[in-house]
């Protein structure tokens, strides 16, 4: 029976120990219960602020798509246009150096033309206005031998 009195003492030690046990994990319990409350009537006063941010963050972003997409059509018009422009220009600039080409050639025959004129013009003079002064020149030369030639001798 000895033995029976100390099985029963450590029975009953083990008893208050898992009272004490089921005590502490019902004050955890109620401490938990209190701060999930706690954190639920934060997130209560949080949820209407968090519900306009988010409202607001996709109305922004709808806004912006409108804007983006509209910007998108607009910078593609204005790539097309570029586009034309460069093309335009690219034959506009390829016609103006053939014509260029063209009139240069024209200029170079004229040239041609004119030099070979000026240069008949000039052997036409030479031939007409030279060729008679030579022989006037010469007659005055020989008179004035002649002349010389006579008096001194």
């Amino acid at each position: 029976m000895k033995l029976d009195a100390q099985f029963i003492g450590f029975a009953q030690i083990l008893v208050y120990i898992g009272a004490v046990a089921i005590l502490a994990m019902a004050i955890m319990v109620f401490s938990i219960f209190k701060s999930v409350t706690t954190v639920r009537d934060e997130v209560h006063l949080f949820l209407p602020k968090a519900e306009n941010l988010v409202m607001a963050a996709t109305q922004t972003i709808a806004e912006n798509q409108q804007h983006i997409g509209s910007i998108i059509s607009h910078s593609s018009q204005i790539v097309e246009t570029a586009h034309n422009t460069v093309t335009r220009l690219d034959g506009f600039v390829e016609d103006a150096t053939t014509r260029a080409k063209v009139q240069l050639e024209r200029l170079e025959l004229v040239m041609d033309d004119t030099v070979g004129r000026v240069h008949h013009t000039v052997m036409m003079l030479n031939d007409s206005v030279l060729k008679p002064v030579r022989e006037v020149s010469g007659v005055a030369s020989g008179i004035k031998a002649a002349v010389k030639h006579l008096k001194y001798g």
